[in-house]
Order: C-alpha cells, then structure tokens, then sequence
C-alpha cells in the first residue's frame, strides 16, 4: 500500500500520518498498518521531506536510512515531531 495525501490531523489506531513539517505541519500523508511505502521508489519527490509523524496506537514505524529497505533503520512507537535533522 501506498501513501496517500490527506487532511486528517490525528490518526486512527491502526493509522500513521507523515507530515512535511516539524510539528506535524505541512502536507499529511497517511499509511495503514501493515503497509511497507518505499518512499524512495513510490513517493521519489518527499524523500528527505517527511519531517514528522503522527502514529496510532497499534502502529510501529521502522524508518530506513537508504532506498530498498537497508540498514541503518530507527523505530518510532510514538508521535515524534522533529523525525529528521
């Protein structure tokens, strides 16, 4: 599954929303539980533009470093406002 933009502010519990700006601002992108989104592949033009995450109850976020899922990777169970840099 993909991402896909949305509007929605705060996510479900099986939910996560991308935003493009510190602080959950910008443009949110949401992904349900269960999907695997190559960002560098699928979404090229917001790669290194995610810069926040919103993350439902269920969810885990596992964040790679380099394109096709390699290593180094980071876990994220809880909203993070400031995810890059």
């Amino acid at each position: 599954m993909s991402l896909t933009a949305t509007d929605k502010r705060e996510p479900a519990f099986d939910e996560v929303i991308f935003f493009t700006a510190r602080d959950f601002g910008g443009q949110g992108y949401l992904a349900k539980i269960g999907s695997r989104v190559d960002v560098w592949r699928e979404h090229n033009a917001l790669s290194d533009r995610l810069l926040s995450v919103k993350i439902g109850a269920s969810c885990t976020v596992t964040a790679y470093w380099a394109a096709g899922f390699g290593t180094p990777s980071k876990q994220f169970t809880a909203d993070t406002a400031r995810a890059a840099g």
